[in-house]
């Protein structure tokens, strides 16, 4: 049976560091660790080959190249590339699926095998569906940012206000996705970004079943430095955002806009 990853390899690629090693931190067992990235965030036989097959044409291979282009510092308009707008926003949304599949088996009507029978027309609905009512989003951060984690979760709540919490898709650990809806106050991001470390700090994630998250590998250095420090700054970082995150949904309330609220 095949060891199919419920988070695609392609998109923790940006984590790795020496042979394909992913270095995470694991917040239930209090303990650092690391697994190859063929092992991790994987299970045999969750999907069919042509499954497989289909995620990496329609979706891995175009977010992928994307993603170089980015790097090697161009500017896409996904607007104008249907193929690539289809994929991000197939990357976004199917994610619940694909972690449903691998971690709640039986409890949703379709797998992400059934969802995919149709091939194109899967990818093609859902583009279809985005445009209509959302606006997709990259994001790069400042080049003295503090980078980006990559939790279990794939997606890191950033909390709005006057809006819904933006959920974040990174694609470096410089580098971010999100599919709002249309209108959403950008302002508040702006403050986040000239922030420097705030979104390196959401990105740790809430909690929750948000328990392994892996290490950006420029910071595996100040990890190995001192790991006992390094381990209370994620716990710290995690509790100060659950505590920001919760304060602007009361703040929210008390407007008149969307609540929202963890732990």
């Amino acid at each position: 049976m095949a060891n199919d990853h419920y988070i695609s390899r392609f998109l923790t690629k940006p984590w790795e560091v020496g042979q394909r090693r992913l270095h995470f931190y694991d917040f239930k067992a209090g303990a650092f660790g690391e697994r190859s990235s063929e092992s991790l965030f994987a299970l045999h036989g969750l999907h069919s080959e042509r499954t497989g097959r289909l995620l990496d044409r329609l979706i891995e291979t175009p977010v992928s190249n994307h993603r170089a282009e980015i790097l090697r510092g161009g500017m896409v308009d996904v607007r104008d590339n249907w193929k690539l707008y289809r994929a991000l926003v197939s990357l976004i949304w199917l994610q619940p699926q694909r972690d449903g599949d691998a971690h709640q088996p039986g409890e949703s009507k379709f797998s992400l095998d059934d969802l995919l029978a149709d091939e194109e027309g899967l990818v093609d609905t859902l583009g279809s569906m985005a445009a209509e009512k959302y606006q997709l989003i990259g994001v790069e951060l400042p080049a003295n940012s503090f980078p980006l984690f990559f939790t279990e979760a794939v997606y890191f709540p950033i909390p709005m206000a006057a809006a819904k919490p933006l959920l974040a898709v990174p694609l470096t650990p410089g580098h971010f996705i999100a599919l709002p809806e249309k209108g959403f106050p950008e302002r508040p991001l702006r403050d986040y970004l000239a922030g420097l470390t705030t979104l390196s700090a959401f990105s740790i994630g809430l909690g929750g079943p948000v328990n392994q998250v892996l290490i950006p590998p420029s910071l595996l250095e100040s990890r190995d430095r001192d790991p006992k420090e390094f381990e209370n700054l994620l716990v710290e970082q995690r509790a100060l955002c659950v505590q920001i995150f919760n304060t602007i949904g009361e703040m929210n309330q008390k407007l008149g806009f969307p609540s929202f609220k963890v732990g």
